[in-house]
């Protein structure tokens, strides 16, 4: 006899357990090349510098200043996973790819 699956109380359907979202597939882990992780690092090199600059030089209120030091301690930490510095970097910046190769594009 097959085991008896769970169901809610409340609605009486069956109930499918969650996958953690955290912890890695069971089919593999996303291996990144060189390449990738060495523009990552670039890319977030870029984001801190703009983040320290702005806190330094601009006059901010004190909830952009919280904002920043914020984004900074994310993007500085070392437990944080790339995905949560990607959408860090994506909230402060918008487009930073596009503004990298524009600030590229004037130095040169």
């Amino acid at each position: 006899m097959p085991p008896k699956t769970k169901l809610h109380k409340s609605t009486g359907k069956s109930v499918i357990p969650k996958q953690n979202l955290n912890e890695p597939s069971p089919s593999g882990t996303v291996s990144l090349t060189p390449e990738v992780e060495q523009q990552f690092e670039v890319e977030l090199y870029w984001c801190i510098q703009q983040l320290q600059t702005a806190l330094k030089s601009i006059k901010l209120n004190s909830k952009q200043v919280q904002d920043h030091t914020k984004a900074l301690n994310t993007l500085m930490s070392v437990s944080a996973p790339m995905i949560k510095k990607r959408q860090v970097m994506r909230l402060s910046f918008g487009d930073y790819r596009a503004k990298m190769a524009a600030e590229d594009k004037k130095d040169f």
